[in-house]
């Protein structure tokens, strides 16, 4: 039997991209059952373009509040058990959700699916997938079984940690698993990356099972204001969602220490780069959280740099 999705999108003043991406989503050679849009209050022609595919989508219209609550939204309306997750400016390759069925045919238990993606726009670097910025070994470290390009993921927490793969419009999620997790919590929805914490905390439920496919089964629209502005606030907050699981009981005992470690690193290197990209304010306030291991002699130098320069 054929694998049902319903998409769940959230959109906003997206207008200029929105076309491309609900043709892909249409275009699928395993298309979708029913496609769910929840119009964030846009400004731009996003009501037009929407209307103008008719009956092939659904969507309702709601006061600005924000993609998280837009998402949450989305998802409330699905009615099929595997929901597929899909920004508004990026593109699925026509064998994103076939591909997402031969997954689950081939591991009956799992509950999460993501998919290599390859990065196209004004701020993407030609060629750059995201399983090729992966470290060394990663996917061959945690894989538990692999079958036709889909690896099954040993420890999807401790992975994700590591490296996330976890990209929204890459993943379709077992509704089971989205309610297990709490669904979206609408307490982040102003933090930086509140995307990443909805589905690093899917991960860190003990029923996750988490398979990656290696083909590149969609485009990720890269902007200039949506990577290199933000790369130093979206690595901080990473270790501040980490360290909010921590403390709030999310994260295995198992694994306790070794996220707090992530959270100290990651730290670290949101300082550098925040250093490094003139943000020298943010970088003495990313320095005071620091632990003593991690104020080396260099970073010692760069906050009395990032003092001087900011206040000097």
């Amino acid at each position: 039997m054929l694998t049902k999705y319903s998409v769940a999108m959230p959109a906003y003043n997206c207008g200029e991209f929105l076309a491309e991406t609900l043709e892909s989503v249409l275009g699928q050679q395993l298309p979708p059952n029913e496609i769910i849009i929840v119009d964030d209050g846009s400004t731009d022609n996003t009501a037009e373009v929407i209307a103008a595919f008719g009956s092939a989508v659904q969507s309702v219209t709601v006061a600005n509040g924000g993609p998280g609550a837009a998402r949450k939204r989305a998802i409330k309306g699905c009615n099929n058990r595997w929901i597929a997750l899909c920004d508004s400016d990026d593109v699925w390759c026509s064998s994103h959700l076939r591909r997402k069925h031969e997954a689950i045919v081939s591991f009956p238990e799992v509950n999460i699916i993501t998919s290599n993606f390859e990065s196209f726009g004004p701020a993407a670097v030609p060629g750059q997938t995201r399983l090729g910025s992966a470290p060394v070994g990663w996917l061959q470290r945690y894989t538990n079984v692999q079958r036709e390009g889909f690896h099954k993921i040993e420890d999807p927490y401790r992975a994700t940690l590591d490296f996330n793969s976890l990209y929204l419009s890459g993943l379709v999620i077992n509704k089971e698993l989205y309610h297990a997790a709490g669904g979206i919590d609408l307490a982040y929805r102003d933090w930086q990356a509140e995307d990443s914490e909805f589905t690093r905390r899917m991960v860190a439920q003990a029923s996750a099972c988490l398979v990656i496919d290696t083909d590149i089964t969609w485009g990720y629209r890269r902007h200039e204001n949506n990577f290199s502005a933000t790369q130093w606030k979206n690595i901080y907050a990473k270790a501040r969602i980490i360290q909010e699981h921590i403390d709030a009981g999310v994260v295995a005992s198992e694994v306790l220490n070794y996220a707090q470690d992530e959270v100290y690193r990651t730290r670290g290197e949101a300082f550098d780069i925040a250093f490094w990209t003139g943000f020298y304010a943010d970088a003495c306030g990313i320095y005071s959280e620091l632990p003593r291991t991690e104020k080396t002699l260099k970073r010692r130098v760069r906050r009395v740099l990032s003092y001087l320069r900011n206040f000097g």
